[in-house]
């Protein structure tokens, strides 16, 4: 008798209960926020996300010093943290403490998701680049048509 391999199928909302997975969603992969994203920030964004389980949004813990697994310094980690933060795509839900008893790392909301029964905010939606300054882009225009 042979065994094939159990493969779970699809709920009726697409997912099935052994398999996680990241969706990165067209509407995410193609907003201003995402493409101007540095590629450390999508890197540690993904991360995280790989740690959303479906139930613990705005309680993933992730510290600057875990980013080591993925490549990048404490530092790096810290700039991309900052990058997604200013951007909209995580939430800072508990700020992390140290001290000579515990150490606990930040928790996070990933803005995508649903959290606390709320839904997901997509506060990257509304992020816009720095608008351009305008002296210099009409200069840059006037030369294009000479």
């Amino acid at each position: 008798m042979s065994h094939k391999p159990h493969h779970a199928r699809p709920n009726a909302t697409g997912r099935n209960e052994t398999r996680r997975f990241v969706a990165l969603p067209h509407y995410l992969l193609n907003s201003p926020a995402w493409r101007t994203l540095t590629p450390n920030a999508k890197a540690l964004l993904i991360d995280v996300w790989s740690r959303h389980n479906g139930a613990n949004n705005g309680s993933i813990a992730y510290a600057v010093r875990e980013a080591a697994g993925i490549g990048l310094s404490k530092d790096q980690a810290g700039r991309a943290f900052r990058e997604l933060e200013e951007r909209g795509f995580l939430k800072v839900r508990h700020a992390s403490t140290f001290t000579l008893k515990t150490r606990e790392a930040r928790t996070w909301e990933l803005t995508a998701e649903p959290c606390a029964g709320q839904p997901p905010g997509k506060d990257f939606m509304r992020w816009q680049p720095p608008a351009e300054n305008k002296t210099q882009s009409h200069q840059r225009d006037a030369q294009s048509h000479q």
